[in-house]
């Protein structure tokens, strides 16, 4: 969207309220390191587990910290006719927490020798034999023991816990023992404004609106993480307006080192034609 003149450079001031190393990493992605886009917010991810299904196995609930290989092991414990151990998607997370580079620019290749692909292979394909394939489905009718993910997908699926009386929880998302320990990038909402725009003044007025103090606090009660300066002073509220209020929200909302990785999940574009 950049380098084919897509987007317009956003003036500097509508950053200013918004985290610093944020604003700065998005800037980094930019050939003139202008600033193309600012962050709407963040969703984030964790391990969602049915407390039903470890109560039968007798096994503890999942805590904070625990690594990939942990949980692995548990999946394959309670692996049966029944039930599936796990289901894991958005494989591009936990190659973030190696800091894997998809390819190398040098050679425009991948290195699947190196030591990070090897790592994430090899989970991959331990998680094969034990995951379910619906990518959170069987989880929401309370068929698989746990869901590796976006939290999005509670709120996709959110009728089925409902219905089908899944008694889940949140355990923050697993990290590979490496030494560093580190989250995923996340997966960041970014706000642009096309060149062709016409009246871009009332597309900066959408946008000053998104980014506001109230529009982020809302923001944060339904579950998504706001990426303003002073966040903190209200994310004591975070998901209180959803299926997340009671949780342990704490456990998705980690300040542990993250990973790297291109942080976008989705882009909105705020036209403006008359």
């Amino acid at each position: 969207m950049i380098e084919t003149g897509y987007l317009d450079p956003i003036p500097d001031a509508y950053g200013l309220e918004m985290d610093y190393d944020t604003v700065s990493e998005f800037r980094s992605f930019a050939p003139d390191l202008a600033l193309y886009a600012l962050p709407f917010g963040r969703i984030p991810e964790g391990l969602f587990y049915n407390k039903a299904i470890f109560d039968e196995f007798r096994i503890p609930y999942p805590s904070d910290g625990m690594t990939w290989d942990e949980i692995t092991e548990i999946a394959e414990s309670m692996n049966s006719e029944r039930y599936s151990g796990i289901e894991a998607g958005y494989y591009e997370l936990m190659a973030s927490q190696l800091s894997l580079r998809f390819y190398e620019p040098e050679s425009e290749r991948v290195n699947v020798e190196s030591e990070e692909w090897k790592e994430l292979i090899q989970l991959l394909l331990r998680l094969n034999d034990v995951a379910d394939k619906s990518f959170f489905g069987q989880f929401s009718i309370g068929e698989t023991a746990m869901y590796v993910g976006p939290v999005s997908h509670l709120f996709s699926y959110q009728s089925n816990l409902r219905v089908f009386g899944v008694d889940w929880e949140i355990a923050g998302y697993p990290v590979f023992d490496d030494g560093r320990r580190l989250q995923p990038a996340g997966r960041v909402y970014g706000i642009g404004v096309p060149a062709r725009s016409k009246n871009k003044e009332d597309a900066y007025k959408v946008m000053r609106y998104l980014l506001s103090r109230e529009s982020q606090l809302e923001n944060s009660r339904r579950g998504i993480v706001s990426l303003r300066s002073e966040a903190e002073d209200f994310m004591d509220q975070f998901g209180a307006s959803t299926m997340l209020a009671g949780k342990h929200v704490s456990s998705l909302l980690s300040d542990m080192p993250r990973g790297y990785g291109i942080p976008f999940l989705n882009f909105f574009i705020i036209w403006s034609r008359s």
